[in-house]
């Protein structure tokens, strides 16, 4: 366990400061429960799950933050046509290997144009 975990969890129980809020990455939610449960063997810790209703009856909560997406509006935030064409491209090929040859073929800019854009 990473030290600032240890020291996290023996500051909640030096403290007695029960029950206790764990707001974290969504990436590291498991991580403090497994830590928990080593660490605190006496303390219960639950996550906190996004549907609404009673909170867990537990020492511990772990309220993991949200990832939160790019919408697809965000294209519309570029104001230039040239820049918001060549990002587009990016996102809807992204996943194939492309190189800046590939973006500068799709605008009609040089790469030092788009550059300074």
């Amino acid at each position: 366990m990473p030290c600032r975990l240890a020291q996290r969890a023996a500051a909640i129980e030096s403290a007695d400061a029960y029950p206790a809020v764990v707001v974290c990455p969504a990436s590291l939610k498991l991580n403090w429960l497994r830590e928990c449960a080593r660490w605190l063997p006496g303390r219960r810790a639950e996550p906190l799950s996004g549907r609404r209703g009673p909170l867990p009856m537990a020492d511990i909560i772990v309220d993991p933050l949200g990832v939160h997406a790019r919408q697809s509006s965000d294209l519309l935030a570029i104001e230039d046509p040239e820049v918001a064409t060549a990002v587009r491209f990016i996102r809807e090929n992204a996943c194939g290997g492309i190189r800046v040859d590939d973006v500068l073929e799709q605008v009609a800019l040089s790469r030092r144009a788009l550059e300074k854009r």
